[in-house]
């Protein structure tokens, strides 16, 4: 069966997947192998640019003009911080010729994408300025050099450039990668598709989710018993374009394997990204008013229950991919990210985060606790108790803890921590 994504063709390879399946053993070698390759790309490489990149866009944020947009800018840049490096997994398991720019490209459209997240979110009004916003995400991914003129008529808005260098950054960086020509097309039918979900998720002018419903219902493939919430899900996430964007670091790159990694990333590991993102946010969504995805299940207890399906759905296309061990490790990293996080704590979040993360396999568990290391030494490192209270269980106070409302520009890019004037990292060629 074949599944239409915006004019592009993702097969449907059930009859194949299961053609050569390894061993018990050589599944666990492989698994045991990919993890110490991908230990030592991330953390010696990857996530070093990942955060030296975050770096510069957080410093070049605090040089925006207008006092909402470099509000909003830098409040992005606290509240997900954390998602910029975990995202440079992706360039984990790439070749080091092409590592600096996949991190770059990662990381910039990420940044653009959580920006225009939190602007929409503030306006009274998303839909149109959700739109025009959004299209910078698939002008990112184009061969022509972007358009701009993303704000349209919204009033007093001029971040200084700021959006469009973000979006000239990803293009640059990824047509530097030798198969990007091979993705290009469903990478851009992916961004279309955030488009249409971004803009819609935060309802209408009067407050209202008809027009979100009615897409998310058009968006149900057949071949699925997702629920619309579900598949609408799958539009809001930037994994299928940073899947299909590491796979274009390889040259010679087939149409078929393009096929096979957007069949499995999508609507599968997409939407599960998604519902975890918006579970472990539920308590802090409804306390803001805004949406919330999981709120559409009865329970807590069925949010759990169909999170772990999607999770096991998403685990079985992915083993048939020619790299599965990667694409697994990925997805049990995505588990950990989410099941340590402060805000997973509530039991409804805990419940669904656990099933998610033991179904993941003994991996999972290791993920979980580099995570919530990583965490409790950022929260520690930052002086924020409280938050490191959280990290380890206790109830602690929100208060102290919250993004930058008060940021410290001068403690940005500093060249006495061995960092460039402009955030990033010197090139690690240069450094013993």
């Amino acid at each position: 069966m074949w599944l239409k994504l915006r004019g592009v063709e993702a097969e449907s390879e059930s009859g194949s997947r299961h053609a050569a399946r390894p061993s018990r053993a050589g599944k666990g070698f492989a698994l045991a192998s990919s993890f110490a390759r991908g230990s030592a790309g991330y953390w010696f490489d990857a996530h070093r640019r990942a955060v030296a990149e975050a770096r510069h866009w957080r410093l070049r944020a605090t040089a925006i003009g207008e006092p909402r947009l470099r509000a909003f800018a830098l409040q992005t840049h606290e509240r997900k911080g954390e998602s910029l490096e975990a995202m440079a997994v992706f360039a984990a398991f790439v070749g080091p010729d092409a590592r600096a720019d996949l991190v770059r490209a990662v990381v910039a459209y990420q940044v653009a994408f959580d920006y225009i997240d939190t602007v929409t979110e503030a306006v009274a009004d998303p839909i149109p300025l959700g739109r025009g916003l959004n299209a910078a995400l698939v002008d990112a991914l184009q061969t022509e050099p972007p358009l701009g003129g993303y704000w349209g008529s919204w009033d007093g808005a001029d971040d200084g450039g700021y959006l469009l260098e973000l979006v000239e950054t990803v293009r640059r960086s990824v047509h530097a990668l030798p198969g990007f020509p091979s993705v290009a097309g469903v990478a851009r039918a992916f961004a279309e598709r955030i488009v249409a979900y971004q803009s819609l998720n935060h309802g209408d002018g009067a407050g209202s989710f008809e027009a979100f419903g009615e897409w998310g219902r058009s968006q149900v493939a057949p071949d699925t018993d997702l629920y619309w919430w579900e598949a609408a899900a799958a539009g809001g996430s930037t994994l299928p374009v940073f899947a299909l964007l590491s796979a274009a670091t390889r040259p010679g790159l087939g149409e078929a394997e393009v096929r096979r990694l957007a069949r499995a990333y999508d609507p599968w590991v997409s939407a599960l990204g998604t519902l975890l993102d918006s579970l472990v946010d539920d308590q802090q969504d409804a306390d803001h008013g805004h949406h919330s995805l999981v709120s559409y299940y009865r329970s807590p207890e069925e949010a759990a229950s169909r999170l772990a399906r999607i999770a096991g759905t998403a685990l079985e296309l992915i083993g048939g991919l020619p790299d599965w061990p990667q694409h697994q490790l990925i997805l049990a990293g995505m588990a950990g990210f989410f099941h340590s996080s402060p805000q997973a704590r509530s039991s409804a979040a805990r419940l669904g985060t656990t099933l998610v993360r033991d179904g993941m396999g003994g991996l999972a568990w290791p993920m979980t606790a580099v995570f919530f290391a990583r965490r409790l030494a950022r929260a520690a490192g930052e002086g924020r108790p409280a938050l490191a209270r959280r990290t380890l269980g206790g109830r602690g106070s929100d208060e102290g803890d919250g993004p930058a409302a008060r940021p410290d520009p001068a403690s940005d890019g500093s060249a006495s921590d061995g960092y460039a004037p402009d955030g990033r990292a010197p090139d690690p060629a240069g450094v013993d």
